[in-house]
């Protein structure tokens, strides 16, 4: 991936030649000027949207834009140092107030919070925030302080029915069902995307994923907290997987494994591992052919 030079300019923004992110804006401003994001993602709990635009992550509060992140695919630079250069760092420290945490460092006179150049590296590699004056006192949040709310950490049993949904504690994520009639019955989800590209929205609720496409409910994610059941068989285990595969047709990747009759696809369980550890998904008939393809990896 080319690797591109940004400017910060503290409390303004983010330069990238022809493309201004500033501080502030409304997203429909940014919309207007940009177009649609490739991804958005609404976290509930937070009260925070997301942006995905180029390298870079627009985080909004109350509908303005309070902070970018700029990823390990760019080079930020601050005036004519590179935040991502261990000496240029040094220098910035030498020169202003910071505080340093195990993974970030931030700088509030500056506006700006590094992570993975301390002590302790994060999952992205790097990333630089670039935040307003608002959330200047908001700097724990930016440095990963903030709790939100866990999974469910003991493993639970769940029950899945082919083409039908997924029961948990006496509630049913029922495929076909509108994102209105789970709202209802479940509240409001921790984090949603809406995947543009895809032409889907995700919510995180718990243990679970749930996949919407024109408003109707088509996926349910469960997992590795979970025991996911199938006619009595634990999907986690490799001993009722080979029971399933000995009974019905199935299709196997690398990584997953669908039983396209079922409705039911498994990540994990396979030769290859993936980042969520384990996953069992129930879907609808309508995408029998997607999770076919999904098991071709």
């Amino acid at each position: 991936m080319t690797v591109n030079k940004f400017q910060i300019i503290p409390f303004k923004g983010v330069d990238l030649g022809d493309i201004f992110f500033e501080l502030g804006n409304t997203n429909e401003q940014i919309i207007a000027e940009f177009g649609e994001a490739s991804e958005v993602v609404q976290d509930n709990l937070l009260n925070i949207t997301t942006e995905y635009r180029f390298a870079c992550e627009l985080k909004y509060r109350a509908d303005k834009l309070v902070a970018i992140i700029c990823n390990k695919h760019t080079n930020p630079m601050l005036g004519g140092v590179n935040v991502f250069t261990a000496e240029d760092l040094e220098e910035i420290k030498q020169q202003n107030d910071f505080i340093e945490e195990k993974s970030y460092i931030t700088f509030p006179e500056l506006g700006i919070c590094i992570g993975g150049m301390s002590q302790k590296r994060i999952p992205e590699g790097k990333a630089v925030i670039v935040f307003s004056k608002e959330e200047t006192k908001l700097t724990d949040f930016w440095q990963n302080k903030v709790k939100k709310k866990p999974s469910e950490a003991e493993p639970h049993e769940v029950k899945i029915s082919s083409f039908e949904g997924v029961e948990t504690n006496g509630k049913f994520f029922k495929l076909g069902n509108t994102m209105q009639q789970i709202i209802a019955e479940f509240g409001k989800a921790e984090r949603v995307l809406q995947h543009n590209i895809l032409g889907s929205t995700f919510e995180t609720r718990g243990s679970y994923e749930l996949q919407y496409k024109e408003n109707r409910l088509v996926a349910v994610t469960c997992n590795q907290y979970t025991y996911p059941i199938f006619n009595g068989l634990n999907l986690f285990e490799t001993e009722s997987i080979e029971k399933l595969k000995n009974e019905h047709h199935f299709l196997e990747g690398k990584h997953y494994l669908t039983f396209p009759s079922l409705g039911i696809c498994i990540g994990g369980m396979s030769q290859k591992r993936i980042p969520e550890g384990k996953l069992a998904l129930v879907f609808t008939r309508s995408e029998t052919d997607i999770y076919e393809f999904y098991a071709e990896d």
